[in-house]
């Protein structure tokens, strides 16, 4: 679940905690960033020590469909 959030022309951002597999707890951040008017990179980070540092879980790139 995410808690916060902030946005810009050029990107979004989320955070929020979850709990980890040993009941840890783990602060994501997802970023959604534009590349250009058809293309945006998501990025999905973790932090065990509270946002201190950060660690690439996931990152994809979208494009949009040409008709």
């Amino acid at each position: 679940m995410f808690f916060d959030g902030k946005t810009s022309a050029e990107m979004t951002q989320f955070t929020g905690p979850s709990q980890g597999p040993n009941g840890e707890t783990i602060l994501n951040r997802v970023t959604i960033r534009r590349i250009s008017a058809d293309r945006v990179e998501q990025a999905w980070e973790k932090s065990t020590d509270g946002g201190k540092s950060w660690e690439i879980a996931f990152r994809g790139e979208y494009m949009r469909k040409q008709p």
